[in-house]
């Protein structure tokens, strides 16, 4: 894939995500107002928790569109890796809404529990219920094939809160369902716990993942030995050391020393970099690469022996 070829990709990668985020925003606020009919309606902390939900998707919906946006920024003076760390750090937030909102439920949930209140007629939220599943399907099998594309942190972390509103909305509707033909109101409260520790879960998964992109984590040891299968592939290429690598979400970072003949010409040296810098991003085309050249053999101070001693 040459130069421009890339180019093209990023732009349409960067499109996808736009249009992704815009999709994000415009279902929340559509759900929010169907919702919120529905919980007048009926009364039902089910139907509350759901409310809540969209809420807290259109807040972690509008951090996702400002944050991908910020990251799409090309690199500067004061951010020469770019910005593509926005995106797990908008994650991190969202992560922050959903433990929020779980936290808000919980106490919504034990006060239910300590005075139980009658639940209104089913029917119209259930109609609203099944609207919104519908909506919402629709969108996250849009975010799903964003975020394949793209391979946007964002993205798939807001598709993974969605998902979750797909599994949710289910429960109301069966809830709602239960509540209407028993006459009891546990299965109300009881969907309201699951909710709780259901959200709870999503965000320490976000969360987790996010803090790892945060702090430069390494990428798996499969593409790192990948890595080193083109490097020492080379003909030229006698070895390489001292390898680092991460992600920002969006961009891979690719740094490694490289050793060679330590009789060949600076002019030769470049051309075997430039080789090697072409089979990567073959591999690997979102990827930054950094490449130090030094002769082979020499006995210097190493990452590797370092971490070696250490671990």
């Amino acid at each position: 894939m040459n130069t421009m070829e890339q180019a093209a990709e990023m732009n349409r990668n960067n499109l996808l995500r736009r249009l992704a985020t815009y999709a994000s925003v415009g279902v929340a606020m559509t759900l929010i107002g169907v919702k919120a009919y529905a919980y007048l309606s009926s009364n039902s902390i089910g139907v509350l928790v759901s409310l809540l939900d969209s809420v807290l998707d259109l807040l972690a919906s509008a951090v996702i569109l400002i944050s991908v946006m910020y990251a799409q920024r090309p690199a500067d003076r004061s951010h020469r890796f770019g910005h593509g760390k926005a995106e797990p750090l908008a994650a991190l937030v969202q992560s922050g809404f959903i433990a929020g909102s779980a936290i808000a439920i919980s106490i919504e949930t034990l006060n239910r529990l300590w005075d139980p209140q009658p639940v209104g007629p089913a029917a119209p939220a259930i109609s609203i219920l099944v609207f919104s599943l519908v909506l919402t399907i629709v969108l996250v099998l849009f975010q799903g094939w964003v975020a394949r594309k793209t391979q946007s942190v964002a993205i798939e972390s807001d598709q993974a809160h969605y998902s979750g509103d797909i599994i949710m909305t289910l429960a109301v509707i069966g809830a709602l369902f239960m509540t209407e033909r028993s006459g009891q109101v546990f299965f109300d409260t009881g969907l309201a716990m699951v909710a709780v520790c259901f959200w709870l879960w999503t965000a320490g998964k976000i969360g987790y993942r996010a803090f790892h992109l945060l702090l430069d984590h390494e990428l798996p040891k499969d593409v790192r030995q990948q890595i080193a299968e083109i490097v020492t592939a080379h003909a030229e290429a006698d070895d390489l050391h001292d390898l680092r690598t991460r992600t920002d979400g969006t961009t891979l970072f690719i740094e490694f020393h490289l050793e060679l003949d330590g009789d060949m010409t600076v002019s030769a040296a470049h051309k075997v970099t430039d080789a090697l810098e072409a089979d990567l991003m073959t591999a690997f085309p979102n990827a930054e690469i950094i490449i130090h050249q030094e002769p082979a053999g020499i006995d210097d101070h190493r990452l590797d022996q370092r971490l070696g001693r250490h671990h």
